[in-house]
């Protein structure tokens, strides 16, 4: 049964997690994964093929009929039904990041979440993959796994998490 709920983002009251882990230098059991109907990476479904500056296409978020907040993101006071990941280590709201520019945060005109924002490449033999999962209802995760970076090096690669979890009734003045 899907549910009619909104998932608020507030990084003050941390209503979204962002994990950034590198493989060469920690433990990566810290790393969410294992859950029911993941791929064999433990990190859930394959979100894109190995690109360089690549992106996946739009991704609705009541495509996950067991979320709660399949109805959306409440992304600073603005509503969105979808997102996309982009290879290079974020998430945005209107539209993909198709390269790797290194900017000043805010981008004014595209919402991101970005848990490691670099160049990254996934084109390299010995290079992972980015995965999209649903551990529980509550929560939504991509996984950049082993990812290489710019132009297909694998030596060293990283593994970094974005996590999205609803927080709506922990943080009672998101609630609507």
């Amino acid at each position: 049964m899907k549910k009619s709920s909104r998932f608020s983002l507030s990084l003050l009251a941390s209503a979204a997690l962002a994990f950034s882990i590198s493989s060469t230098t920690a433990n990566a059991s810290v790393l969410l994964s294992g859950w029911e109907g993941s791929t064999e990476s433990g990190f859930g479904n394959l979100a894109m093929n190995g690109n360089d500056d690549g992106s996946s296409g739009a991704i609705v978020f009541d495509a996950f009929e067991s979320l709660a907040f399949d109805s959306g993101v409440n992304f600073f006071g603005t509503s969105y039904d979808r997102f996309f990941i982009n290879n290079n280590g974020n998430i945005t709201f209107n539209g993909t990041v198709s390269s790797f520019t290194p900017r000043p945060f805010p981008i004014s005109n595209q919402p991101m979440i970005a848990p490691f924002w670099g160049d990254v490449d996934t084109r390299c033999a010995e290079c992972g993959d980015v995965f999209i999962g649903s551990p529980n209802e509550n929560t939504l995760v991509v996984t950049w796994n082993d990812v290489g970076y710019y132009s297909q090096n694998s030596n060293p690669t990283n593994t970094f998490q974005l996590v999205l979890i609803d927080r709506r009734h922990r943080c009672g003045k998101f609630r609507r």
